[in-house]
């Protein structure tokens, strides 16, 4: 967490304790100094060594060349110092700017999710309300719509609770016992409705019945844009695989594709807040990912696939083996935080 008032020490320190006016006046006078007493000894010496005007004249030529040979490496070695120390701080003052970067996305992706999950509620209300109407007055063959539409509803209800999980990076979600086998082949199902996904060649390599304990609805939205991502890889007519593999004290999810691939330079951006690659995208698509992840103890990971594209692996730990809670973000008081180091900069 950044804390505004050590950072503002930090920026500020070396500008206290360096005087330039008074360093610049210091080196002068000693350049002076040892000036005169070259310009004296050298000359001294030169007077005894002469016997000749040619001998003054060559011992004068050699006083001036070794006279402007030192200054030359003393002048060298004091720009050498000085540009290395204020490299140093500038590659010091550019990390820590790459922080308080990455601290103020983190907490904007929070409070964005925030506000989208509580407008989701909103409209969720309204839709419920609105359900409710439908199955008072529409006839009885209507019931089996009418009970897709609360299943969408719910499912709504889920979205708009991992939206505040991830802002917040706590387990809000009960934790359930599963078949993790069986819930990726309903999201797989569900996902080969979506636009983006229905022409892909989708291909499951499932394994045999898995017991898994975690947030089941997280994984299956973590799985839903892994899909949609390979979907955008591929533009929406490639080929892609999922495969589900057990690891030590847990799984790991991957989903194959055939696309362009993600530039290893660009792989850890590829999971931060609010980046994205995409004219219309947000950068929030793999954000359920991160917060997967952190649910159950685990990682993301990009690397390169048999296919020719990427690769995306989600490795979970099985929460029948883990007993800790996971660790909490408190996202308010690091926008907090970040507020406070904007406005002290403003204010410099």
């Amino acid at each position: 967490m950044i804390n505004n008032q050590h950072l503002h020490d930090m920026y500020t320190h070396d500008s206290l304790n360096i005087k330039p006016y008074k360093i610049a006046a210091v080196v002068a006078v000693i350049y002076l100094l040892l000036g005169i007493a070259y310009i004296y000894v050298s000359g001294r010496t030169v007077h005894i060594l002469s016997q000749t005007s040619f001998d003054l004249v060559k011992y004068e030529l050699y006083k001036g060349v070794g006279y402007f040979a030192v200054s030359s490496l003393a002048l060298f070695m004091l720009c050498l110092w000085f540009l290395k120390k204020a490299q140093a701080r500038e590659q010091s003052l550019a990390e820590h700017r790459s922080m308080m970067i990455a601290a103020d996305r983190k907490a904007m992706a929070g409070v964005f999710a925030s506000s989208v999950a509580h407008d989701m509620n909103n409209v969720i209300m309204i839709m419920d309300y609105a359900t409710d109407e439908l199955d008072n007055s529409c006839p009885s063959e209507c019931n089996k719509d009418i009970r897709s539409i609360r299943r969408g509803v719910s499912d709504l209800k889920t979205l708009a609770d991992t939206l505040r999980s991830v802002s917040r990076y706590d387990n809000l979600q009960s934790i359930e016992n599963f078949d993790l086998v069986e819930e990726i082949h309903k999201t797989i199902e569900m996902a080969r409705l979506h636009q983006k996904l229905k022409f892909c060649e989708i291909t499951y390599d499932s394994k045999k019945k898995i017991l898994f304990r975690g947030q089941p609805s997280l994984i299956n939205q973590s799985i839903l844009n892994m899909l949609l991502n390979a979907g955008d890889a591929t533009h929406y007519r490639g080929n892609i695989l999922i495969s589900l593999e057990e690891d030590a004290g847990g799984v790991v999810i991957k989903v194959h594709d055939n696309g362009v691939g993600i530039e290893e330079s660009k792989r850890d951006l590829v999971m931060e807040p609010l980046y994205t690659t995409k004219i219309d995208g947000s950068g929030l698509g793999l954000l359920s990912l991160q917060a997967c992840a952190k649910v159950h103890h685990g990682s993301t990971q990009i690397t390169d696939s048999h296919l020719g594209g990427a690769c995306i692996e989600l490795h979970l730990q099985n929460l029948f083996t883990e007993t800790p809670e996971p660790p909490q973000m408190d996202m308010n008081s690091e926008m907090s935080n970040v507020t406070s180091v904007v406005n002290s900069e403003d204010h410099d």
